[in-house]
């Protein structure tokens, strides 16, 4: 619902957007709540992006155009991880690439997986982000960047090889 009230305004307002920037944060909670939800929705333990891990949790994904604007929210289980929200999220894209055309899609490292990157690929989104540590060629781009005091940019990865 937020996000095609979000989309009706911002092409309505004729609000440029450029860019796609996807996030999440945890929000933890204390006391006791019914887990009641149907839709599978539940306050978890997760990873507590605030310092919290003894405290249950949910997340909030969003999606902001380049000057932070919102143009989609999720509430989901504190339980998912970012690589799994970013994986939701861009399955159900489809309405928002509509509305806006093919934009960059830039998120953090928990982007790239290898279900992201197919559906990427599938799509035919471009996309901005960083390489996860857990990859070995990482490090050695950092490395190689601080040496000669640039950024240093790879264009193109074959999923394959993931």
């Amino acid at each position: 619902m937020f996000s095609a009230i979000s989309l009706r305004v911002t092409l309505a307002e004729k609000i440029t957007t450029s860019s796609f920037h996807a996030a999440t944060t945890s929000i933890s909670v204390w006391g006791d709540y019914l887990q009641v939800a149907k839709n599978g929705f539940k306050l978890a333990h997760g990873h507590s992006k605030d310092g919290h891990p003894e405290l249950k949790q949910f997340l909030c994904g969003m999606i902001v155009n380049q000057e932070g604007i919102p143009l989609s929210c999720d509430i989901v289980s504190g339980n998912m991880s970012d690589k799994k929200w970013n994986e939701e999220t861009l399955r159900e894209i489809d309405g928002m690439i509509k509305g806006y055309g093919n934009i960059p899609y830039i998120a953090d490292s928990a982007l790239i997986t290898k279900n992201n990157l197919n559906l990427i690929a599938d799509k035919k989104l471009s996309f901005i982000s960083r390489s996860p540590s857990t990859f070995s060629i990482t490090e050695d781009l950092k490395e190689r960047a601080w040496d000669i005091n640039r950024l240093y940019w790879v264009c193109r990865t074959r999923i394959k090889n993931l």
